[in-house]
């Protein structure tokens, strides 16, 4: 028997207490990362994207002045699609929006704004999304976290491995001026759409909206715009 392996084995008969604990403690740290990697796997994972409808940002004048600059007031609307790509079933909670300011002097507010994303909650629709079809009819979007008041039903939220849910989600700033309203490239802007699952976990998707007047937004929703003179 080689003499390094003959003094390893009378070391640990001579000291087979603090083996012991040794192998005890690794005994727990294997455990321990165990369970971690086996929570870290069942973990529910949302894939967002849009689906066709009505999804653009629109920027209007209000009319108004603040000084030497117009009032503006800014909306969101997505077609929003979520799907459960994970490993554990969760709810839909929340959902807030983030887009970049048109400002190009370097500042704080560039920073924040530029750099960073401007974060819109969740708003309230006060009319169901519509669109109004040549032979006279109406075809009729569903919301995802508020009640229509036409559609029967509520989408359900909660969401099990391999399930999806659809529907409108709203964001509407308050009045504004100068560069606090979306950047604008080759007609459209882009967005940040993060979802709040039950477990306190966010799941993100990143979009491009086209931009357009408020007359071609009012075409799926006479009321969109007006939710903060109302509330």
């Amino acid at each position: 028997m080689n003499a390094t392996v003959r003094e390893f084995i009378e070391w640990c008969n001579d000291n087979g207490g603090f083996v012991s604990v040794i192998l005890f403690v690794a005994a727990l740290l294997l455990a321990w990362a165990g369970g971690l990697f086996k929570f870290l796997r069942h973990r529910p994972r949302f894939v967002l994207s849009i689906a066709p409808g009505p999804n653009f940002a629109c920027t209007y004048s209000t009319g108004a002045k603040f000084e030497e600059y117009d009032v503006t007031r800014t909306f969101f609307a997505l077609y929003l699609s979520i799907s459960n790509r994970g490993s554990a079933a969760a709810t839909i909670q929340n959902a807030k929006l983030g887009y970049k300011w048109a400002i190009n002097k370097f500042s704080c507010d560039f920073i924040r704004y530029v750099f960073g994303w401007c974060w819109l909650p969740t708003m309230i629709s006060m009319m169901d999304f519509h669109y109004m079809l040549k032979s006279g009819g109406a075809k009729f979007y569903p919301f995802l976290m508020q009640r229509s008041t036409v559609l029967s039903g509520q989408g359900d939220l909660y969401l099990p491995v391999g399930k999806d849910a659809h529907g409108i989600v709203y964001f509407e700033q308050s009045d504004a001026w100068g560069g606090c309203q979306p950047r604008v490239i080759r007609g459209k802007t882009r967005v940040k759409v993060c979802v709040i699952d039950s477990f306190g976990g966010t799941h993100a998707g990143k979009f491009w909206l086209p931009v357009v007047t408020l007359e071609d937004a009012r075409k799926y929703n006479p009321a969109i715009g007006t939710t903060h003179d109302e509330i």
